[in-house]
């Protein structure tokens, strides 16, 4: 059964339940129409795109989106298209980024590479993200950048086990599979698959100090570690082995965005060690 089909069988059997005072869709379903409901997930967990748009579809029901709604929605993530080509990133938004806390350097280093990303490597500029592992783990330091609309989520992001601990200090060999640690430099969000951590996006190193990512099973996945209450109990947050590990709450955030295809630096201390590229439009003394 195709989403469209799908959404389409559904459509009745939601709209029984529009309240009588102000014919929005409730979001309570029958037991009848839960079985349709979950015909509905079904096609779209089959899907090309099944786990994203299945995230988007729960979310939109929530919401008390009409079944219209819910079809022109999911059909428009479907279609969005995704450029292979570099693009030019727009200026307007990088003195609210600067401000909110993202560093400038690492936003510097990132935008230069989606910029002069010849290979085309990156194949969605919707999105750009940029860990900040020069901060303690106590701070927000997951900074989700919307190229788009300039808008910005800030979150919590644990580094490796053998990185450090407040703070993600050794990166020596990080590269190695089993070396627990989190590896430095650019990566690309890719597929969606559910692992031990449930929903997760594997990552693949762009670099040749992270190229061995992917055979690390160096993922990005919500673990209960990497929550404001792990720091209020513990003192600061949680380590994986090696993932940027991020609380439930913003894992299932980044899963709506659907982020495959986009830019993932990690940014540590050997990246704010190395010498500065230039980036036309961003400068020390002006934006």
């Amino acid at each position: 059964m195709s989403t469209k089909l799908a959404l389409f069988s559904v459509v009745a059997a939601i709209t029984v339940n529009c309240t009588a005072n102000t014919g929005h869709t409730a979001t309570t379903l029958t037991t009848a129409n839960k079985d349709l409901n979950l015909a509905v997930r079904g096609a779209l967990y089959t899907s090309l795109l099944g786990t994203a748009l299945l995230l988007i579809y729960d979310k939109l029901i929530k919401e008390g989106k009409t079944p219209e709604q819910i079809e022109q929605e999911i059909e428009q993530k479907k279609e969005r298209p995704v450029s292979d080509q570099p693009i030019k990133v727009n200026r307007e938004y990088i003195k609210d980024w600067l401000e909110e806390g993202v560093p400038y350097d690492a936003l510097k280093k990132a935008i230069y590479y989606i910029e002069h990303d010849k290979e085309g490597r990156i194949t969605n500029h919707e999105y750009m993200t940029v860990i900040d592992f020069t901060a303690p783990s106590t701070e927000q330091r997951m900074f989700l950048l919307n190229l788009e609309s300039g808008e910005m989520q800030k979150s919590l992001a644990a580094h490796g086990a053998r990185t450090g601990g407040l703070k993600a200090t050794n990166f020596s060999r990080s590269n190695k599979i089993n070396s627990n640690k989190t590896t430095p430099g650019f990566h690309k969000f890719s597929e969606v698959y559910r692992g031990q951590h449930g929903l997760s996006y594997r990552l693949d190193g762009l670099e040749d100090r992270n190229s061995e990512a992917r055979d690390k099973d160096v993922v990005v996945h919500a673990a209960k570690y990497a929550t404001t209450a792990w720091i209020k109990k513990y003192g600061w947050l949680g380590r994986s082995q090696g993932c940027p590990a991020v609380s439930p709450d913003t894992m299932k955030k980044l899963l709506e965005k659907q982020l495959s295809g986009t830019l993932l630096y990690n940014y540590t201390i050997l990246d704010k060690e190395e010498n500065d590229k230039k980036l036309s439009g961003i400068n020390d003394k002006r934006i």
